[in-house]
């Protein structure tokens, strides 16, 4: 896994990761490649997109797959992407909520439901909490805090009884 922070990586592997690399401070793709024998990953979840195209397929084993479903380092490739995913026979998949129908997303809500909520009240999964909250009136805070990438987990905005209403 990547994380921004050696502090992360960390936090991580206290819930199971066996390792991780700093995508700010490291080659993260030949870090995960070592960790792994140079063998690579079986799965990417990419949020990032094309500015780490190179990275994601050099880490990715033979007949990996590439879950995209973000771009915040922007759309464009530039190389010889496809030759590279050739080679690998590795599986591209793109995804995105927001142009799904409600239906669908009620439908993935219920099979949430129904096949993880049950972990979580058992303590398999849990849920991380940033160790700052914020009043429900300085959302704006909470916002600018989350951008500055400093969080370890959710952050809480409280709302109070006034504010429900």
């Amino acid at each position: 896994m990547t994380a921004g922070t050696d502090e992360k990586i960390e936090i991580c592997k206290t819930l199971g990761a066996v390792g991780g690399a700093n995508y700010k401070t490291e080659e993260w793709d030949e870090k995960i490649k070592k960790l792994t024998g140079d063998r690579g990953v079986s799965a990417v979840l990419d949020c990032v997109g094309g500015s780490y195209w190179k990275q994601n397929i050099n880490v990715l084993a033979q007949d990996g797959r590439w879950t995209l479903y973000g771009l915040m380092g922007g759309p464009k490739v530039d190389g010889a992407f496809l030759a590279m995913m050739l080679r690998k026979r590795l599986r591209l998949e793109a995804t995105t909520l927001r142009s799904r129908s409600t239906d669908y997303k009620k439908e993935l809500t219920k099979l949430f439901s129904n096949n993880a909520l049950d972990l979580f009240r058992t303590g398999t999964y849990k849920v991380i909490l940033d160790k700052k909250s914020f009043p429900f009136e300085e959302a704006h805070a909470a916002h600018e805090y989350m951008e500055t990438n400093a969080n370890i987990g959710k952050i809480i905005l409280e709302v109070t009884k006034e504010e429900e209403g």
